[in-house]
Protein backbone atom coordinates (compact mmCIF):
# COMPACT_ATOMS: atom_id res chain seq x y z
CA UNK A 1 0.00 0.00 0.00
CA UNK A 2 1.48 3.36 -0.84
CA UNK A 3 2.05 5.47 1.84
CA UNK A 4 0.59 8.77 0.38
CA UNK A 5 -2.70 6.81 0.55
CA UNK A 6 -2.95 6.02 4.29
CA UNK A 7 -4.83 9.13 4.94
CA UNK A 8 -7.72 7.85 2.96
CA UNK A 9 -8.91 4.54 4.70
CA UNK A 10 -11.45 4.00 7.85
CA UNK A 11 -10.65 2.04 10.63
CA UNK A 12 -14.13 0.45 10.97
CA UNK A 13 -13.87 -2.40 13.77
CA UNK A 14 -14.07 0.46 16.29
CA UNK A 15 -17.24 1.99 15.20
CA UNK A 16 -20.64 2.00 16.76
CA UNK A 17 -23.49 0.92 14.54
CA UNK A 18 -24.81 4.02 13.35
CA UNK A 19 -24.05 7.05 11.09
CA UNK A 20 -20.33 8.43 10.84
CA UNK A 21 -19.40 11.31 8.59
CA UNK A 22 -15.34 11.89 7.11
CA UNK A 23 -13.93 14.38 5.60
CA UNK A 24 -10.83 13.93 3.15
CA UNK A 25 -9.09 16.10 0.21
CA UNK A 26 -8.14 15.13 -2.30
CA UNK A 27 -4.51 17.25 -3.80
CA UNK A 28 -1.98 17.18 -6.38
CA UNK A 29 -0.26 14.70 -3.79
CA UNK A 30 -3.15 12.24 -3.84
CA UNK A 31 -3.40 11.53 -7.56
CA UNK A 32 0.34 11.47 -8.03
CA UNK A 33 -0.12 8.39 -6.09
CA UNK A 34 -1.60 6.59 -8.89
CA UNK A 35 0.38 5.86 -11.73
CA UNK A 36 -1.37 6.65 -15.07
CA UNK A 37 -3.67 9.43 -13.45
CA UNK A 38 -4.79 12.31 -16.17
CA UNK A 39 -5.66 14.66 -13.28
CA UNK A 40 -2.60 16.75 -12.58
CA UNK A 41 -3.38 18.99 -9.61
CA UNK A 42 -7.00 19.17 -7.94
CA UNK A 43 -8.90 20.15 -4.80
CA UNK A 44 -11.38 18.51 -4.21
CA UNK A 45 -12.99 18.39 -1.21
CA UNK A 46 -15.22 14.46 0.12
CA UNK A 47 -17.60 14.05 2.30
CA UNK A 48 -18.18 10.46 3.54
CA UNK A 49 -21.17 9.05 5.72
CA UNK A 50 -20.49 5.75 6.40
CA UNK A 51 -23.39 4.02 8.02
CA UNK A 52 -22.44 1.11 9.89
CA UNK A 53 -24.60 -1.83 10.35
CA UNK A 54 -24.51 -5.59 11.86
CA UNK A 55 -24.29 -7.25 8.44
CA UNK A 56 -23.24 -4.30 5.85
CA UNK A 57 -21.49 -0.71 5.46
CA UNK A 58 -23.26 2.17 2.82
CA UNK A 59 -20.65 4.63 2.08
CA UNK A 60 -22.12 7.68 0.90
CA UNK A 61 -19.64 10.13 -1.02
CA UNK A 62 -19.92 13.41 -2.19
CA UNK A 63 -17.30 15.42 -4.16
CA UNK A 64 -17.15 18.49 -5.22
CA UNK A 65 -14.08 21.22 -5.99
CA UNK A 66 -11.96 21.55 -9.20
CA UNK A 67 -9.19 19.35 -11.16
CA UNK A 68 -6.51 20.08 -13.30
CA UNK A 69 -6.44 17.91 -16.47
CA UNK A 70 -4.69 18.78 -19.75
CA UNK A 71 -6.84 20.10 -22.79
CA UNK A 72 -7.42 18.13 -25.70
CA UNK A 73 -6.77 20.87 -28.29
CA UNK A 74 -3.81 22.20 -26.96
CA UNK A 75 -1.96 20.04 -24.05
CA UNK A 76 -1.98 23.36 -21.99
CA UNK A 77 -3.98 22.97 -18.36
CA UNK A 78 -7.14 23.45 -17.77
CA UNK A 79 -9.32 23.98 -14.93
CA UNK A 80 -12.84 21.34 -14.60
CA UNK A 81 -14.92 21.28 -12.05
CA UNK A 82 -15.78 18.02 -10.14
CA UNK A 83 -19.31 16.85 -8.24
CA UNK A 84 -19.98 13.80 -7.92
CA UNK A 85 -22.39 11.51 -5.68
CA UNK A 86 -21.72 7.68 -4.75
CA UNK A 87 -22.97 5.23 -2.81
CA UNK A 88 -20.96 1.78 -2.03
CA UNK A 89 -22.46 -1.24 -0.19
CA UNK A 90 -19.77 -2.97 1.84
CA UNK A 91 -20.45 -6.24 2.72
CA UNK A 92 -18.94 -9.06 5.40
CA UNK A 93 -18.41 -12.18 4.15
CA UNK A 94 -15.81 -15.08 3.90
CA UNK A 95 -13.60 -13.40 1.26
CA UNK A 96 -12.65 -10.55 0.11
CA UNK A 97 -14.39 -9.09 -3.49
CA UNK A 98 -15.42 -6.71 -5.34
CA UNK A 99 -18.73 -6.35 -7.59
CA UNK A 100 -19.87 -3.30 -8.89
CA UNK A 101 -20.91 -1.27 -6.43
CA UNK A 102 -20.91 -3.95 -4.04
CA UNK A 103 -17.45 -4.74 -1.85
CA UNK A 104 -17.33 -7.53 0.39
CA UNK A 105 -14.89 -7.86 3.20
CA UNK A 106 -13.26 -11.08 5.10
CA UNK A 107 -13.00 -11.66 8.06
CA UNK A 108 -9.29 -10.50 8.97
CA UNK A 109 -10.59 -6.88 7.31
CA UNK A 110 -10.79 -4.15 9.81
CA UNK A 111 -10.42 -1.38 7.99
CA UNK A 112 -12.29 -0.14 4.50
CA UNK A 113 -9.59 1.80 2.07
CA UNK A 114 -11.55 4.25 -0.08
CA UNK A 115 -8.43 5.87 -1.94
CA UNK A 116 -9.13 3.81 -5.08
CA UNK A 117 -12.75 4.56 -4.78
CA UNK A 118 -11.87 8.49 -4.90
CA UNK A 119 -9.77 8.50 -7.46
CA UNK A 120 -12.18 6.25 -9.51
CA UNK A 121 -15.01 8.78 -8.95
CA UNK A 122 -13.07 11.95 -9.73
CA UNK A 123 -11.84 10.62 -12.57
CA UNK A 124 -15.07 9.62 -13.79
CA UNK A 125 -16.85 12.95 -12.68
CA UNK A 126 -14.58 14.35 -15.68
CA UNK A 127 -16.10 15.02 -19.09
CA UNK A 128 -15.32 12.77 -21.77
CA UNK A 129 -13.34 15.52 -23.82
CA UNK A 130 -11.59 18.50 -21.85
CA UNK A 131 -11.30 21.56 -23.89
CA UNK A 132 -10.70 25.40 -23.46
CA UNK A 133 -14.26 26.84 -23.43
CA UNK A 134 -12.70 29.19 -26.10
CA UNK A 135 -10.41 28.49 -28.98
CA UNK A 136 -8.89 31.73 -28.13
CA UNK A 137 -7.84 30.20 -24.69
CA UNK A 138 -5.87 27.55 -26.21
CA UNK A 139 -1.81 27.26 -26.41
CA UNK A 140 -2.12 29.84 -30.04
CA UNK A 141 1.31 28.45 -30.56
CA UNK A 142 0.80 24.63 -30.54
CA UNK A 143 -2.78 25.52 -32.51
CA UNK A 144 -0.28 27.17 -35.04
CA UNK A 145 2.21 24.03 -35.13
CA UNK A 146 -0.61 21.34 -35.27
CA UNK A 147 -2.23 23.08 -38.27
CA UNK A 148 1.01 22.90 -40.01
CA UNK A 149 0.67 18.75 -39.85
CA UNK A 150 -2.84 18.67 -40.64
CA UNK A 151 -4.26 16.10 -42.92
CA UNK A 152 -6.23 16.48 -45.71
CA UNK A 153 -9.66 14.74 -44.30
CA UNK A 154 -10.39 14.00 -47.82
CA UNK A 155 -10.07 10.03 -48.08
CA UNK A 156 -8.45 8.04 -51.03
CA UNK A 157 -10.40 7.01 -53.96
CA UNK A 158 -9.77 3.43 -53.39
CA UNK A 159 -10.88 3.03 -50.32
CA UNK A 160 -13.97 4.86 -51.71
CA UNK A 161 -15.04 2.31 -54.34
CA UNK A 162 -14.16 -0.24 -51.27
CA UNK A 163 -16.99 0.79 -48.88
CA UNK A 164 -19.50 0.45 -51.88
CA UNK A 165 -18.32 -2.97 -52.69
CA UNK A 166 -20.77 -5.61 -51.31
CA UNK A 167 -19.49 -9.40 -50.13
CA UNK A 168 -21.66 -11.83 -49.56
CA UNK A 169 -21.56 -13.49 -46.46
CA UNK A 170 -20.19 -17.34 -46.77
CA UNK A 171 -22.31 -20.08 -45.22
CA UNK A 172 -21.70 -23.15 -44.54
CA UNK A 173 -18.24 -23.21 -43.92
CA UNK A 174 -16.51 -24.70 -41.39
CA UNK A 175 -13.96 -23.05 -39.36
CA UNK A 176 -13.70 -25.58 -36.34
CA UNK A 177 -14.05 -29.07 -36.23
CA UNK A 178 -16.37 -30.39 -33.92
CA UNK A 179 -14.39 -33.72 -33.33
CA UNK A 180 -11.48 -32.06 -31.51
Amino acid sequence: MNRALREYRIGFTGLKHGKHEFQFHLGDKFFTAFEYALIEKADISVDVTLDKQSSMMVVDTHLHGTAEVPCDRCGDPISQPVSEHHQLVVKFGEETLEENDILVLGPKEFELDLSQVFYEISSLSLPARHVHADEKDCNQQVLATLSQYAVDSNPDDAYLELKDMHVEESHGLEYFDEEE
